[in-house]
């Protein structure tokens, strides 16, 4: 449950889950005392660090003290955003409310806040508190800083009161409530306390000057009182107060009382900046027209002027800093190739940093690195991109002068890196050895500075062979490999010797045999770089649609030859690399073209060739792109339907509201119902359109008649087929037409609709499209551009042929069409609308279908037993109701 808790509360407060803020004062030095205590005196901070440590001086009342710590983290111990740390102050001092930031060394960013609540009671421990954020998050070294701020103290002061009181004595504070502009208080309060041994003073004026940096409340902030000897208020005292610009003037008359005087001053702002410490400064100067005073005052007899003054200097505000840095290690352990768990001792590194003036790995940050017992070597350092490089292999294994590289930083973890090498024991006698030498194409001399790839097969692919990826040939153009095991195994050339081109093919394979001493000799030519005045091309291979680079793609360079293009010798099997390139240099002036001869497994081969031209005496490399596409796969094919429900008596009034089931035959050739839709309905024009229908034979099955109709007894007159077949290019309609009211119907059976003239046949045709949608149901796509235009040949009952033509718009999927009628009981439909089907599968656009509309036989004979059944019911009630109609009629003409 608390666990909930908390989960809610960090989603509520933004923080992440599993992230507790923590109090790290058990981890921080320096924090418990200040190091350094000066009290503001006449506009200066003095040191009396000596004499408050040895107890000689107190925080006295009414003074202000610049309090100054020198902290520190513990190394390795994090600090995350949320953490805290108190900082303990002097018993003997209060403050009004603190707050300032902390800011890190040299880049002046902020890492923490202090804060510190007013005091609330005298004699109880004082604190404040820094709250980081997580800008410390990435050090863990060299946090050390420094954080001074102002308090008061409360210690009373002790001299002998016999020794007499100023005539005038000064003081101040920030209030409690006070509120901040970043380190400035709003209001400081200054405090005149006068004639503190009640003499008659006659009249009195104070003028009291103001720090710069502070602006007079006015008069009415200015609140005076006649004190009692314990400094009680016994009386409100209404001085006449005055002001201009930064000084104050007070005049008291017939003073023969303690007073105490108050008013408030409001900082400027835009005068302190973005100071965040600092104090201000009051002068207060007395002057009396007549009376005794006290002994701090010019020592006047009562009929001369007394004189006194005094200053004041309130500290506010506070600063702070913390230092920072990042120290990771690394430990590099040595392992035998084939047995991972022995350690090699003995071998010795060499311990590299990325310089990124040279953007190399060439400034030595340790050598002579020895592997202990262990086979282990630890190193630590600072952040930075480092690879260690053996330059001496372990007795009886294999150098290997591959780097190894990490990075020492605070977004890796752990802090601590670790780095394993692998060295391969030297070969013995029963395994296999090969020479390459590498030679240039024309004179066969011999090229030193050819690097190689050795490579051995596995399974139908080739995979870089251990420690052997950077094989590099000798003076005498030659490297040697020893220790191969048995396998078959080629060279691929990586990098060229000066001056050559480098060789696209592998080398010819060659094999080691098992248990045997083989040593195997292969030859490699390079041609030199073409000269100045011929050219060369570089063909990029990227895929259609996302540019991302393709490899192994093969090419064949044709060039233009009697206007005839011709393989140019040696050019006919090249195949793009991993960035999807192809270069070939070399090339003298005329034109040429890259043809594709296989395409990169997925895709599909181009088959256009990409000509470009090399202009005599030009050097500029020829860039070439070409673009395959996916294999695509062949999309299902697809068509549509429509259903079109007319008035047998009107072909012309599209009937809304009729409702059908659409079957489809299955693998055991029995029609079930169509899955998503099963129900269809046709719209206000009297037509429903079923598209995206996968190849096959459908039905559709009329079982609700629109309003005012009937629905036609026998089920063979009410279903009608269509088949979607492949490859259909356009549409066919199916129209059925059903007897007009009042005419005798077919029984309820299958009886063979050319024996009775009041049936309505129905014919179909079907065409299918190609598509990869899946099927839809819709009316709703049947477009304006759709023009359906029909010619009706109209006899008795029996239904004779309709035509009608449709207007096709290219680029549209196909669809069959089946029209089907019903005979009027009560009134008709407007024709107007379009059916819908709701649970389509996809959607499809279709193309405009040939309408097809034909009365030759009945559309589809029962198929199960239960319909048969039914059929022969419905027969022989329909042969009963004639036949008493018959009798009927007979009778009446009798």
């Amino acid at each position: 449950m608390m666990m909930a808790v908390v989960g809610i509360l960090a989603i509520l407060t933004g923080s992440p889950v599993g992230a507790y803020a923590q109090d790290i004062t058990g981890v921080t030095k320096g924090l418990d005392a200040p190091v350094k205590v000066e009290e503001a005196i006449d506009g200066q901070y003095v040191d009396i660090t000596q004499d408050y440590q040895s107890g000689k001086t107190l925080l006295t009342a009414g003074n202000y003290y610049q309090l100054t710590y020198d902290w520190s983290i513990d190394d390795h111990q994090k600090v995350s955003a949320g953490d805290t740390a108190t900082v303990t102050m002097p018993k003997t001092s209060t403050h009004g409310s603190l707050g300032f930031d902390v800011t890190s060394v040299g880049s002046k960013q902020t890492v923490g806040k202090f804060n510190a609540q007013a005091s609330t009671a005298e004699d109880a421990l004082q604190t404040g508190t820094i709250t980081f954020n997580d800008q410390l998050a990435q050090t863990n070294v060299g946090r050390a800083g420094e954080i001074s701020f102002t308090v008061s103290g409360t210690q009373k002061d002790t001299t002998d009161p016999s020794a007499g009181h100023q005539i005038i004595a000064k003081g101040g504070w920030v209030p409690d409530n006070s509120t901040y502009t970043g380190s400035i208080p709003d209001t400081v309060v200054w405090q005149l306390v006068i004639n503190p041994d009640r003499k008659d003073l006659g009249d009195v004026t104070i003028k009291d000057d103001l720090d710069g940096n502070l602006t007079f409340d006015g008069p009415k902030s200015v609140s005076a009182h006649a004190q009692d000897a314990d400094g009680n208020n016994i009386a409100e005292v209404t001085p006449t107060v005055t002001s201009e610009g930064s000084e104050i003037t007070f005049i008291l008359k017939h003073v023969t009382q303690k007073i105490s005087l108050t008013y408030t001053t409001t900082p400027k702002y835009d005068q302190l900046g973005t100071a965040t410490a600092g104090y201000f400064s009051n002068y207060a100067d007395l002057t009396s027209t007549s009376g005794t005073a006290g002994n701090t005052g010019s020592g006047s007899t009562s009929s001369n002027p007394v004189y006194g003054n005094d200053h004041k200097d309130i500290g506010w505000g506070g600063k702070g800093n913390v230092g920072g840095g990042y120290r990771g290690s690394v430990t590099l352990t040595k392992v035998d190739a084939d047995d991972p768990a022995k350690v090699l001792p003995g071998a010795v590194y060499e311990l590299r940093e990325y310089n990124t003036a040279t953007k190399k790995y060439d400034r030595v940050s340790q050598s002579n690195l020895t592997t202990d017992h262990n086979g282990q070597t630890s190193s630590g350092l600072s952040i930075g991109e480092y690879e260690y490089v053996e330059t001496k292999a372990p007795d009886g294994y294999q150098l290997d002068t591959t780097p190894l590289p990490f990075v020492i930083s605070p977004n890796t973890a752990p802090v601590h890196q670790t780095v394993t090498a692998k060295d391969q024991q030297k070969p013995v006698d029963n395994q296999g050895s090969v020479t390459l030498t590498k030679v240039d194409a024309t004179s066969k001399q011999a090229l030193a500075g050819a690097v190689f790839s050795l490579q051995k097969k596995t399974g139908e692919s080739y995979q870089d062979v251990t420690n052997k990826t950077t094989l590099t040939t000798d003076a005498s153009g030659q490297l040697n490999v020893t220790g191969l095991s048995a396998g078959t195994y080629h060279f691929t050339e990586v990098t060229p010797p000066t001056g050559y081109v480098k060789s696209q093919k592998p080398t010819a394979d060659f094999t080691i045999t098992a248990g045997s001493k083989d040593h195997q000799a292969v030859t490699v030519e390079d041609t030199k770089t073409p000269a100045a005045n011929q050219g060369s091309a570089m063909l990029t291979k990227i895929d259609a649609a996302s540019n991302a680079v393709l490899p192994g793609a093969t090419f064949k360079l044709q060039r233009l030859v009697n206007g005839h293009y011709q393989d140019v010798a040696d050019k006919t099997d090249l195949v793009t690399d991993a960035q999807g390139q192809i270069t070939v240099a070399g090339l003298s002036g005329g034109d040429y073209q890259f043809v594709e001869t296989q395409a990169p497994e997925g895709y599909d081969k181009n088959a256009d060739g990409q000509p470009f031209t090399i202009t005599a005496g030009v050097t500029a490399v020829q860039k070439v792109i070409m673009k395959d596409v996916k294999t695509k796969t062949p999309p299902k094919a697809t068509g549509s339907a429509i259903l079109i429900k007319e008035d047998a008596t009107d072909a012309a009034k599209r009937l809304p509201g009729a409702v059908f089931k659409l079957q489809e035959q299955n693998e055991q050739g029995v029609y079930v119902d169509y899955q998503p839709e099963t129900t269809v309905t046709t719209a206000a024009n009297g037509q429903v359109k079923v598209t995206n229908l996968p190849v096959g034979n459908y039905q559709f099955v009329e079982t609700v008649a629109p309003e005012g109709y009937q629905l036609d007894k026998n089920i063979a007159h009410r279903t009608h087929s269509f088949t979607i077949a492949t490859g259909q290019t356009v549409p066919v309609t199916v129209t059925v037409q059903d007897a007009p009211a009042g005419t005798p119907t077919s029984p309820n059976n299958e009886a063979d609709s050319s024996s009775s003239s009041s049936s309505v046949a129905s014919s179909s045709s079907v065409t299918n499209s190609s598509s990869t949608v899946p099927p839809v149901i819709s009316s709703s796509e049947l477009s304006s551009s759709e023009i359906v235009t029909s010619t009706e040949t109209t006899g008795n009952s029996s239904s004779q042929p309709t035509t009608s033509t449709t207007t096709k718009t290219p680029g549209v999927t196909p669809s069959s069409r089946a029209s089907h009628t019903d005979t009027t009981v009560n009134g008709g439909a407007d024709g107007s609308g379009v059916g819908s089907v709701s649970g389509d599968r996809g959607t499809a656009r279709e193309s405009h279908p040939i309408h097809h509309r034909s009365s030759a036989g009945v559309s589809r004979l029962p198929q199960t037993s239960e319909q048969r059944t039914v059929a022969v019911l419905f027969g022989g009630l329909l042969l009963l109701g004639g036949t008493l109609s018959y009798l009927q009629w007979r009778r009446n003409r009798s």
